[in-house]
């Protein structure tokens, strides 16, 4: 299944709560060398103030199973750090997928029901900081014409 079929499965809403997640009062980088050509799909949200936001699909494989990888990329960064790319596997009925890479930094991407790339509604990025992590998300996602 590619990335343009998984986009006709339609959108969901997320059933989750932020107050414990909320944005942290530290600098982010929102994307200003966000290259939208190196993605074959980009989806578009708000941050936490109201800012666009992008999630970055660069490339997509499906195992025997069904299940998809994904190797995604934010427009986030945290000061003078790169978010980096994360690897995420969507399967059947997930609500959540959970990843990190190696610099330490965690990545969730939230559905309803449906494990589709269309049906990401959020996601959130936490980057290590000392003894705490900063956290950053974006919210509404929607598919963005490039």
């Amino acid at each position: 299944m590619s990335i343009r079929h998984l986009l006709c499965i339609g959108s969901v809403s997320l059933a989750f709560s932020t107050g414990a997640l909320a944005s942290d009062d530290h600098d982010h980088d929102h994307g200003g060398e966000f290259d939208f050509d190196e993605f074959a799909l980009v989806l578009e949200g708000q941050d936490f103030d109201g800012e666009a936001c992008y999630l970055g699909i660069i490339e997509e494989s499906v195992d025997k199973e069904g299940n998809t990888t994904l190797l995604v990329e934010t427009s986030f960064a945290h000061g003078t750090e790169v978010p980096g790319e994360f690897e995420v596997v969507l399967t059947e009925g997930s609500e959540r997928v959970l990843s990190s890479n190696e610099n330490g930094s965690q990545f969730a991407l939230f559905f309803d029901q449906d494990a589709s790339v269309s049906g990401a509604s959020q996601y959130l990025v936490r980057w290590p900081h000392d003894d705490h992590f900063h956290t950053d998300g974006c919210y509404n996602l929607g598919l963005m014409e490039l």
